[in-house]
């Protein structure tokens, strides 16, 4: 409407088409809007592509091509379960944000002496939390206000609390208002310590921070929360402690499982194991129908004393992180279950 009331106007759209799709895209969310062809009209037809890139370091810049995306893995990055250590977080659902604002919360109001406020989350946001507000904790505006004088996921740092009232600031603006009166605070901000990636797709970021649910991510949200990166060395990817060690240890875990293994394959009784009909090789439960323990080969005897440390299962057969010291291990049941519970 604009280019046809006033041709003369000029327009200059910029953007990155490897980033987050619209959400809810009412043509297709397979369209592709680089081809769009009332995009090259407003532009008259011009178009620019940089490939020098002023944000990041060379070293992060070609690692993260859109098309190398499928093939990186968090062990290409730093990997931490230590949640505490950093003040930015991305993450993929708004459940997990609200969790690790929550942590963080706690974890900075330990030992502060200084003034802060109290909030409970709004009943009828589901996206609301309880919050404790203090001196330095980020924050960041969740709609476009003209009233209080911010834009949709503008960031601000709060520099002052004097009862309810709050001063916050931004290399831009300095604001102050009252978090209390008519919910201020709940009903134009949230805490900004963590958010999801779509909110966070036009953050620049040039300190440590910690990637979330990278497993749940497809190639455009890998691509978003890498590249709001400066330095390569500044990001991080949350793995849960289990997967950490299971990670290293796994290979020396599967090379102490086939040692003893091999050690015991040449016991003399080992050659019982194979000739009986009847004798499913970890199926302990036909293996006790068979043989006393007198009978039992010491593979047998060693299988026979190994449980899972969550759920006791026996069935050795589905096992994985296998420790020979205790005699345990974890079953894959509940390694997905523990999986599971840590995404939802």
């Amino acid at each position: 409407m604009i280019k046809k009331v006033k041709p003369h106007v000029k327009f200059i759209i910029s953007g990155d088409y490897n980033q987050l799709k619209p959400v809810a895209d009412r043509i297709s969310p397979n369209y592709n809007y680089s081809r769009n062809p009332a995009i090259y009209e407003l532009c008259n037809f011009n178009k620019i592509e940089l490939t020098k890139c002023r944000r990041a370091d060379d070293t992060l810049f070609n690692l993260i091509k859109f098309d190398n995306i499928p093939n990186l893995t968090p062990k290409d990055f730093k990997m931490t379960s230590h949640v505490t250590d950093y003040d930015i977080h991305l993450c993929y659902t708004n459940k997990r944000r609200i969790r690790i604002n929550t942590a963080l919360m706690d974890y900075k109001s330990i030992g502060y002496k200084g003034p802060k406020i109290e909030l409970n989350e709004l009943k009828w946001d589901t996206q609301s939390q309880k919050v404790i507000l203090q001196i330095d904790t980020p924050v960041i505006g969740k709609i476009n206000s003209n009233t209080i004088g911010i834009c949709n996921n503008e960031r601000f740092n709060i520099i002052g609390i004097e009862d309810y009232i709050i001063t916050i600031q931004n290399d831009y603006k300095t604001i102050k208002f009252n978090a209390v009166e008519n919910s201020t605070f709940q009903r134009y901000f949230r805490v900004g310590y963590a958010g999801t990636c779509h909110s966070n797709q036009g953050l620049t970021i040039n300190k440590h921070y910690l990637i979330h649910q990278w497993n749940r991510y497809n190639d455009n949200m890998k691509y978003v929360s890498l590249s709001r990166s400066t330095d390569y060395n500044n990001i991080n990817i949350h793995v849960d402690k289990l997967s950490i060690d299971g990670m290293k240890q796994k290979q020396l875990n599967k090379q102490l499982k086939h040692t003893k293994l091999s050690e015991l394959e040449n016991d003399a009784n080992i050659m019982n194991d194979y000739d009986t009909a009847y004798y499913n090789y970890y199926d302990e439960s036909k293996l006790n129908e068979i043989y006393t323990d007198t009978h039992k080969s010491r593979k047998q005897m060693l299988l026979s004393k190994l449980k899972c440390v969550h759920c006791q299962s026996n069935y050795f057969n589905n096992g994985v992180f296998i420790n020979y010291n205790n005699c345990t291990f974890l079953c894959t049941s509940c390694y997905t279950k523990l999986n599971e519970e840590e995404e939802s």
